[in-house]
C-alpha cells in the first residue's frame, strides 16, 4: 500500500464522520418539530387504539418520542465518532510510513 493511501482514506472517514455529526446537531431543531407532530398523533391514536414503535421504544407519550429521538441520534454519533477514530488512526499510520521510507 503506498504511503499517501492510507492517508487519503483517513481524510475522507475524518471528513464524513465530521459531516455526519454536524449534520446531527443542526437537525435539533427538526426533531423539536417532530416531537409535537408525534405527541399530536399519539394522542389522536389513543382514540383509535393504535401502538407505534420507533428504534425499539413503544411510543405511547412525549417522553417516549424523546427516547426513540435520543437512540437516533446517539447511533449517528456513534457512527461518526467511529469513523472519526478511524480517519485518526489511518492518518497517523500514513505520518508513520512517511517517517521510515522504504527503499526499493
Amino acid at each position: 500500500m503506498q504511503p499517501a493511501m492510507p492517508g487519503l482514506i483517513g481524510d475522507l472517514l475524518t471528513v464524513i464522520g465530521s459531516i455526519l455529526l454536524a449534520f446531527d446537531a443542526i437537525t435539533k431543531e427538526h426533531e423539536f418539530d417532530q416531537i409535537a407532530r408525534a405527541t399530536k398523533l399519539l394522542n389522536a391514536s389513543k382514540l383509535c387504539k393504535i401502538r407505534f414503535k420507533d428504534e425499539g421504544v413503544e411510543l405511547t407519550d412525549e417522553n417516549d418520542v424523546r427516547r426513540a429521538l435520543i437512540r437516533r441520534s446517539a447511533r449517528k454519533a456513534k457512527w461518526g465518532c467511529i469513523l472519526l477514530a478511524i480517519g485518526f488512526i489511518l492518518l497517523a499510520f500514513s505520518r508513520a510510513l512517511g517517517l521510515f521510507p522504504v527503499s526499493h
